[in-house]
C-alpha cells in the first residue's frame, strides 16, 4: 500500500487558488512493509526540493490510532494522532535534490495510511520558488555548469550522511523490527571494484541494551569489528558511465560479503540511478537475505534467544539499503 503526492495533486492545488505553477516541496512514498495482529512496519521515502537547511522536521496525521514505537534515522514526538518527525542528529543537513529513508513501527494499525504531509511546517504539494534560469552559466544548479562535468573514470565516495542500510529482526514468529547499521564507508575505484565496510558496533536498534547484546553475543565486534563487502563492476563501467542524469537500471550481481570470520558469495538485485554528472544511487532492489549460519552466527543466535528469553529468532535476515557515491575530484580524470 503506497501513497506518493503527484504532478496531479500539485496542478489541482494551483487551480485552485489561481497561482503559477511552481514545483512542490517535498513528495513522500509512504508504504506499509509488513503488518501483524498488534502492530506493523512503515516506510517512509522523502525527496526534498526546496532550499537548504540545517535542520528539517516532517509532519502528519494518522487516520487511525497508530502509535510509533520504535523509529530510525529520526527521532519522533506524537500527540494523538498529529505525528512530528525531526532529524537524527547526523542526518540535519538538507538541500534540494536530498532524499530521506524513514522507517518506524507502530502499535494498533488501522491498515490506513497518511493522505497530506508537511515539511518544516509547510505543505509538501505548497510549491517552491520557480529555479534561476537554467542556461545561466553562473548559476551554479545549471546541470551543463562547466565546473561541473559529467564524471566518467576516477574514484567515486560513498556519502555516509546519506546512505542507509538496514536488517529486519523476526522475533516469536510474527514479531518484526527493521534497524539499521549507522557506520558506513565505501568507494567505487576507477577499475570497477566496489566496495562497502560495515563498523558492526553501529548495529542501531533504539535500544541500548539490545545493540549491546548484539555487539557481545551476536556479532563478537572485539574479534570481528567490520563487515566488507566487495563487488566487481568492471563489466559494468562503460554502461554506467554512458548513463544521463535521470537515467536508471537493474543487475543481478553476487557479491562477497566477509562477515564474522567468514567469507560467502551473497546474490543480490540492484537498482543503479545517476541523479546528477556527479552523483550515483545504488539501492537493493528487493531485499538481500542473510542467512546466520552461513556466517558463523548460529550459537550467537542462540545465545540472544536465551538471555532475552525468545521462544524464536529467525535466522534468515533480509537487509535493504541506499547507496550514494559521489564523484572524487582529488582523482577524477576525463577521458
Amino acid at each position: 500500500m503506497k501513497l506518493k503526492h503527484s504532478l496531479l495533486s500539485i496542478l489541482l492545488s494551483v487551480a485552485a487558488s489561481g497561482g503559477a505553477l511552481a514545483g512542490p516541496l517535498c513528495e513522500v512514498d509512504y508504504s506499509i512493509q509488513h503488518s501483524w495482529p498488534t502492530g506493523a512496519t512503515h516506510r517512509v521515502n522523502v525527496s526534498y526540493y526546496g532550499p537548504d537547511a540545517d535542520a528539517w522536521t516532517l509532519g502528519w496525521s494518522f487516520p487511525g490510532q497508530e502509535k510509533i514505537e520504535s523509529i530510525y534515522n529520526a527521532t519522533a514526538s506524537q500527540d494523538g494522532a498529529t505525528v512530528l518527525l525531526q532529524s537524527a542528529g547526523w542526518n540535519s543537513r538538507i538541500s534540494s535534490g536530498s532524499r530521506l529513508n524513514l522507517g518506524f513501527n507502530v502499535s494498533q494499525p488501522s491498515g490506513a495510511i497518511p493522505t497530506s504531509f508537511s515539511m518544516n511546517g509547510k505543505p509538501c504539494d505548497g510549491g517552491v520558488d520557480e529555479p534561476t534560469d537554467p542556461t545561466d552559466p553562473t548559476d551554479p544548479t545549471d546541470p551543463t555548469d562547466p565546473t561541473d562535468p559529467p564524471a566518467t573514470t576516477g574514484n567515486w565516495q560513498l556519502d555516509a550522511t546519506q546512505s542507509y542500510l538496514n536488517f529486519v529482526s523476526t522475533k516469536k514468529l510474527n514479531l518484526v523490527e527493521t534497524h539499521r547499521f549507522d557506520g558506513l564507508s565505501g568507494s567505487i575505484s576507477e577499475t570497477g571494484e566496489a566496495t562497502l565496510v560495515i563498523d558492526m558496533a553501529s548495529a542501531n536498534t533504539g535500544i541500548a541494551i539490545r545493540d549491546q547484546r548484539l555487539d557481545e553475543l551476536l556479532f563478537e565486534v572485539a574479534q570481528f569489528p567490520r563487515a566488507v563487502v566487495t563487488l566487481d563492476l568492471e563489466d559494468q563501467l562503460a554502461p554506467l558511465q554512458a548513463m544521463v542524469p535521470g537515467e536508471s537500471m537493474t543487475r543481478d550481481v553476487t557479491a562477497q560479503l566477509e562477515l564474522h570470520g567468514q567469507t560467502k558469495a551473497v546474490p543480490a538485485k540492484l537498482r543503479i540511478q545517476r541523479l546528477t554528472n556527479t552523483r550515483f544511487l545504488v539501492q537493493s532492489a528487493s531485499p538481500v537475505i542473510i542467512k546466520a549460519d552461513d556466517f558463523d552466527l548460529g550459537a550467537g543466535v542462540d545465545a540472544l534467544k536465551q538471555v532475552a528469553s525468545l521462544t524464536s529468532i529467525s535466522t534468515a535476515v533480509p537487509v535493504d539499503f541506499a547507496l550514494f557515491f559521489d564523484a572524487d575530484y582529488a582523482t577524477l580524470t576525463e577521458e
